[in-house]
C-alpha cells in the first residue's frame, strides 16, 4: 500500500486525524501554535475541514480543542455552505438549459458525490463541476457555455493531454464558478476511457433528483472505478488527497455485496485492480471503512495484481515517469504512443498560457523549452 505519511502530513497530525475520524474523543495535544497551524493547513489543503467539524457536532470528538482552531473550522464550513448554495442555483440553471438543447450530461466526482453520498450541504468542497458529455456534442456545449456568460480557460488540447474544456464565470456573492466539460471520462488514460465510454455509462447512470430532471451520475460501480483510478492518475502530481479517499470510503460503505463483487471483477478486467485495491485500503486506514473480512483479504492479495499499482509511486519524479510509461504501454499502437508524447510535450498555445499563467505570449518558447527539459530531467532522474 502507498505510504501516506510522505505526502505533507506529519505522523502526529495523521494519528490525530485518524482518531477523530474513527469517532474517538481526542484531547488536544499541547498548546503549540505551530502544531495548531499544521492541523488547520492539512484540513484546508485536503478539503476535509467541514467534515471534521461535522464529526465534532455529531459525536463531540474534539473536546478541549483550541477555540481559535474550532472557530477557523466553522469559518471554512460556513464559506463552503455559502459556495454550495450559489453553485447549486447555477448548476440547476445550466442543466436545465442543456436539456433544452438536447444535451444529457453525466455529473461526476465531487459535485455528484456531494448530492448522493454526503449527509449535509457544504461537506464536499471542490473547485469545479465536472460534466461528461457525448463527444459529438462538444462544440454545441462550448457554444452554449459562452452564450450564458462563461469564458473558456483553454480549448480542447487533444485526447492524450486533456479531454476537457474548462469554463469560468463570476457569480453571486463573488463566487467564481468553474465547469470542466469532459468528452471522455479520464484525462489520465485513453484506454480507461474507452473501457468506460459515455454511451455505456449513460445506460447505467442514476438520477440526482435534488438537481432537477437533467441531473444524473455514474452508477456506484462505475463511480468507484473512476474514483480509484482518478486518485491513481493524479497521485504523481498531487500526492494523497484525503477528500478523494473519503469519497471512496462513502462509496464502498454504501454498496451492496453484489456491487462490490461486480466492481472487483470489472477492475480486474480493466487491469486496474492494484490501484483500486490500494485506494480502498488507504481509505480504510484513514476513515475506518467497514469491509468484510473476505473482501479485505481479496483486496490485500490484489495489490500487485497488475501494473496499475505503479501509479501509486512515492516520489514525484518517479511517479511521473512511471505514469508516462504506463500510459504509453496501455496504448495499442506506436502511432498512438507518438501522439501521446507529442501532445504532452507540445500542447496548444492557449493551454500553455492557462497551465503556466503566462502573461506575455512572447515567453511561450521559453515555457515549451522548460516543458521539454523537465521531461528529459524526469526521464533521467525519475
Amino acid at each position: 500500500m502507498s505510504k501516506l505519511t510522505t505526502r505533507s502530513i506529519s505522523q502526529p497530525v495523521e494519528s490525530l486525524l485518524k482518531a477523530c475520524f474513527r469517532g474517538d474523543v481526542v484531547q488536544w495535544p499541547g498548546e503549540s501554535a505551530a502544531f495548531r497551524q499544521e492541523v488547520l493547513d492539512v484540513l484546508h489543503q485536503h478539503a476535509i475541514a467541514p467534515l471534521l467539524l461535522f464529526h465534532h457536532d455529531q459525536a463531540a470528538v474534539l473536546q478541549n480543542w483550541p477555540s481559535s482552531l474550532l472557530q477557523a473550522l466553522k469559518k471554512i464550513a460556513k464559506q463552503e455552505a455559502v459556495r454550495e448554495m450559489v453553485w447549486e442555483e447555477e448548476l440547476k440553471s445550466v442543466l436545465c438549459t442543456m436539456k433544452e438543447r438536447g444535451i444529457l450530461p453525466i455529473l461526476t466526482k465531487g459535485t455528484a458525490f456531494s448530492y448522493t453520498l454526503y449527509p449535509k450541504m457544504g461537506l464536499r468542497p471542490r473547485s469545479d463541476v465536472d460534466l461528461l458529455i457525448a463527444k459529438e456534442q462538444s462544440e454545441l456545449v462550448a457554444e452554449l457555455m459562452r452564450e450564458i456568460g462563461y469564458d473558456s480557460q483553454f480549448e480542447q488540447a487533444g485526447d492524450f493531454l486533456s479531454s476537457q474544456t474548462s469554463f469560468s464565470k463570476s457569480g453571486k456573492l463573488g463566487v467564481t464558478q468553474y465547469f470542466d466539460i469532459h468528452r471522455q471520462i479520464s484525462n489520465a488514460s485513453l484506454p480507461f476511457s474507452r473501457a468506460l465510454s459515455y454511451p455505456e455509462l449513460m445506460d447505467r447512470a442514476v438520477d440526482i433528483p435534488a438537481l432537477g430532471s437533467n441531473a444524473r451520475t455514474l452508477s456506484n460501480v462505475d463511480a468507484l472505478l473512476y474514483a480509484c483510478f482518478h486518485r491513481a492518475g493524479h497521485y504523481a502530481y498531487e500526492g494523497e488527497h484525503l477528500i478523494w479517499l473519503y469519497d471512496i470510503h462513502l462509496l464502498v460503505e454504501g454498496m451492496s455485496d453484489d456491487e462490490l463483487s461486480s466492481f472487483f471483477e470489472k477492475a480486474r478486467e480493466m487491469r486496474i485492480l492494484g490501484a483500486c485495491a490500494d485506494a480502498i485500503l488507504s481509505a480504510q486506514a484513514w476513515f475506518n471503512t467497514k469491509l468484510s473480512t473476505g473482501f479485505s483479504e481479496k483486496l490485500t492479495s490484489s495489490l500487485q495484481a497488475d501494473a496499475s499499482i505503479e501509479y501509486i509511486a512515492d516520489g514525484r519524479l518517479t511517479g511521473i515517469k512511471r505514469r508516462a510509461w504506463l500510459e504509453a504501454n496501455e496504448l495499442g499502437t506506436w502511432r498512438e504512443r507518438f501522439r501521446l508524447y507529442y501532445e504532452k510535450l507540445f500542447p496548444p498555445a492557449k493551454y500553455m498560457v492557462w497551465r503556466y499563467g503566462i502573461k506575455n505570449r512572447a515567453f511561450l518558447p521559453f515555457y515549451y523549452c522548460y516543458r521539454l527539459f523537465f521531461a528529459i530531467y524526469v526521464l533521467i532522474k525519475g
